[in-house]
């Protein structure tokens, strides 16, 4: 059994060095647009679903991907963050309007989704 609170505060504290990185390391600004490097934000990434208990896991299995608000939310990062850029295979062109709204909204709802998981087992 994991604790929700241990794992909202490693899950949000990801979101925000991944908030950080694509405000501050950017390559390049084209428009609403910026190109940051893959792999430092896939690195986060890979630590935000790392940090997602087993329970969790299971729980989509059991019911179903649209039953967490936070895991929809997180195909939508991954949507808003994982464009190719055309001109380098190494950087992601990244949607910041979708990326900071999905960041937001996955820091707003995963508190309720991890005690909801608990509640369900």
């Amino acid at each position: 059994m994991y604790n929700p609170q241990e794992v909202s505060i490693a899950i949000k504290g990801y979101l925000k060095k991944l908030k950080s990185i694509l405000n501050n390391e950017v390559v390049f600004n084209l428009g609403n647009t910026k190109v940051v490097n893959k792999s430092k934000v896939d690195d986060i990434l890979c630590c935000v679903e790392g940090s997602l208990p087993e329970e969790y896991k299971n729980y989509l299995k059991k019911y179903g991907l649209t039953k967490l608000k936070s895991y929809m939310y997180l195909n939508q990062l991954h949507a808003a963050i994982k464009n190719k850029f055309l001109f380098s295979t190494s950087k992601y062109a990244v949607n910041m309007n979708l990326a900071e709204s999905n960041i937001t909204a996955i820091i707003s709802v995963i508190d309720a989704d991890l005690d909801k998981i608990l509640r369900d087992a």
